[in-house]
C-alpha cells in the first residue's frame, strides 16, 4: 500500500554544500549569493521507523526502499551558516500509488522542495545541519497536489578531503544521509493516529556547476 506516499516526497536539500555558506563570507557577496547547482541521486527508505498501523490486527507495511533523482540549487547568503534551497525531486519508477480516498495518482509525480538550511556544526569533512521546508507534491490523502510543512536532520560526508588526489571533481563529491519528517497533513492511520513516521535518505552529491577546480 501506499498512503504514506506523500512523505516520502519530504525531502530536501542536501548540506552536501555545507561550505557554500562560508564561501559568501570569503568570496564578498552581498546578502545573496551567486548560486551553487548539483544532481542528486540515492534512495529513500518509506516507513524506516515507526509505521502507521493499516487495519485492526495491527499490520504495518513494509520498509520499501526506492531510488531517487533530483537536481538542486542551493543559494548562499552572507549570514554564516545559512543557506537557501530549491529542488525537484522524483522517483523515476513508473508505479502507482493509492491516496487515503482511493484516488490513485502516479508514484514517480515530481515534488518541489524550497526553503532555508542551518548548518549546525563542520569538524573536518563531516557536517551536520537542519532544515524547515515547505514542498509542493502529491498529497497522501487526496492524491493532489498540495503544499506541505517538514522538517529534517541531515549529515554529510565532503570527500574532497579524501580524494582531491583522484581530480578536482571527485574533490567536489559528497555523501549525505538525511532523517526526514512530514509536519503537517499527515495521513492517519486505521486507529486515527497522526503517528511521525520519518523516512530515511541516503544520497551522493554531484557538482553540476560551478565545477571544483
Amino acid at each position: 500500500m501506499k498512503k504514506l506516499v506523500a512523505t516520502t516526497i519530504i525531502l530536501a536539500a542536501t548540506v552536501a554544500l555545507q561550505a557554500a555558506p562560508a564561501r559568501a563570507q570569503d568570496s564578498g557577496c552581498r546578502i545573496i549569493c551567486a548560486p551553487v547547482f548539483v544532481a542528486q541521486p540515492g534512495l529513500v527508505v518509506q516507513n524506516a521507523i515507526n509505521a502507521p498501523e493499516l487495519d485492526a490486527q495491527g499490520s504495518t507495511p513494509a520498509s520499501e526502499t526506492d531510488f531517487l533523482l533530483r537536481f538542486t540549487t542551493v543559494v548562499p547568503t552572507e549570514v554564516q551558516r545559512l543557506a537557501f534551497v530549491a529542488l525537484v525531486q522524483w522517483f523515476p519508477s513508473n508505479k502507482k500509488a493509492v491516496a487515503a480516498n482511493g484516488e490513485k495518482y502516479n508514484f514517480n509525480a515530481p515534488a518541489f522542495v524550497y526553503g532555508p538550511v542551518v548548518n549546525l556544526f563542520t569538524a573536518g569533512p563531516i557536517s551536520a545541519s537542519v532544515d524547515a521546508l515547505g514542498v509542493y507534491a502529491k498529497s497522501g490523502k487526496t492524491g493532489d497536489y498540495k503544499h506541505v510543512f517538514a522538517m529534517e536532520g541531515i549529515a554529510g560526508l565532503n570527500l574532497g578531503s579524501m580524494m582531491k588526489s583522484m581530480g578536482p571533481y571527485l574533490g567536489g563529491v559528497s555523501l549525505n544521509v538525511l532523517y526526514s519528517q512530514q509536519i503537517s497533513d499527515r495521513v492517519p492511520d486505521f486507529n486515527g493516529h497522526k503517528k511521525l513516521t520519518p523516512n530515511l535518505l541516503f544520497l551522493v552529491t554531484l557538482p553540476i556547476a560551478p565545477l571544483p577546480h
